[in-house]
């Protein structure tokens, strides 16, 4: 059964990176958190349907936001294209940094 779903969640992932290649497109309510918001639902949408995963490998656009906006480095190498994957504890990091710059205010 698992191995059956498994291609399914592969090009759901593929999908949802792929379609999120307008990054900066995105109309901004409030400017600055809007695109966070944006690049967030895509890096949520990635864990959690994926919740005993550590190592994401998709989203190459938003790992560049959450990085250059945080200046908080995944742990993944990179390439000539950007950073590949980002771990469960990036993920964890970026929501705490956010938190701690934008919601406490």
């Amino acid at each position: 059964m698992i191995k059956n779903t498994l291609p399914f969640i592969l090009v759901f992932i593929c999908l949802s990176c792929t379609l999120a290649q307008k990054k900066d497109s995105v109309s901004t309510k409030n400017g600055r958190d809007s695109l966070f918001d944006y690049h967030f639902k895509i890096l949520d949408s990635v864990v959690n349907a994926n919740t005993t995963d550590t190592i994401y490998y998709c989203c190459t656009q938003q790992i560049a936001f959450m990085e250059e906006k945080t200046k908080i480095e995944s742990k993944s190498d990179g390439t000539l294209l950007g950073k590949l994957s980002f771990s469960k504890r990036d993920w964890d990091e970026w929501h705490k940094w956010y938190k701690e710059h934008y919601q406490n205010n």
